[in-house]
């Protein structure tokens, strides 16, 4: 998600981004951005760098990062108390640059809905529900993350199945109503957590946006938080 907003913060100068983290704090995405920006692993930036030529990619990093916010472009938001899908829609709707905003949530499944609706699957659709008003209402670009967090019948949590995208029909209308649904998986599931640069394959399992419905894969550098595209590995079946 940090390595999307930097592309589209660089890539489109008049868009801004506003981030949900959901999980993680805004201390901790903002040294993921400094680690991007600056090439460094994140414990680097963490801590005062006495190399000059690395300071200076440091400072330049803290300097792009600080434009960004003081330009409005670039707004990080950690999950309170408050935090609601109303909430999110109403941030939006006040936002400056509504017109060429990208919103990203990093982890959809713990927005709370503003109504309480019974089980889990009912909580999911209505979330699902909402996401998809927010692009219709703003016509603007909503980017969320969610995990697997339930086994299979009969799996470990070392032997689990290649996830589909029946998996995410089953979890609610995430499947139905998103345009782009993309499943990461690692390549080496037995040996992923011990790999300090494991690969990840990426899904397209389903894609209104274009005609692509094939795999890529992405090498994720843990030290960094980053995901850089494998070159060559664009399959289109």
């Amino acid at each position: 998600m940090v390595s999307l907003m930097i592309d589209v913060l660089r890539s489109n100068p008049d868009a801004s981004c506003l981030f949900y983290s959901m999980d993680d704090s805004r201390e901790a995405i903002v040294n993921r951005m400094l680690a991007h920006l600056a090439d460094k692993k994140i414990n680097e930036v963490r801590f005062k760098l006495e190399d000059p030529p690395e300071k200076i990619k440091l400072d330049t990093a803290y300097a792009q990062l600080t434009k960004w916010f003081q330009e409005g472009r670039l707004d990080i938001r950690e999950a309170t108390a408050y935090l609601t899908m109303s909430r999110i829609q109403s941030e939006i709707q006040m936002h400056e640059n509504r017109d060429k905003l990208v919103v990203l949530i990093d982890g959809i499944y713990n927005v709370p809905v503003d109504n309480d609706s019974g089980s889990i699957r009912e909580e999911n659709i209505d979330r699902a529900s909402q996401v998809k008003q927010l692009v219709k209402l703003f016509h603007i670009p909503v980017i969320a993350t969610a995990e697997f967090r339930k086994q299979g019948r009969g799996e470990s949590s070392n032997q689990q199945k290649d996830r589909s995208i029946h998996d995410i029909m089953e979890t609610g209308k995430y499947g139905y109503n998103a345009d782009l649904i993309i499943l990461l998986t690692p390549k080496d599931k037995d040996n992923y957590h011990n790999q300090d640069e494991p690969i990840i394959v990426a899904d397209f399992g389903k894609n209104k946006l274009e005609s692509f419905r094939g795999k890529m894969e992405f090498k994720f550098i843990r030290a960094k938080s980053v995901m850089l595209p494998v070159a060559g590995s664009k399959s289109n079946p």
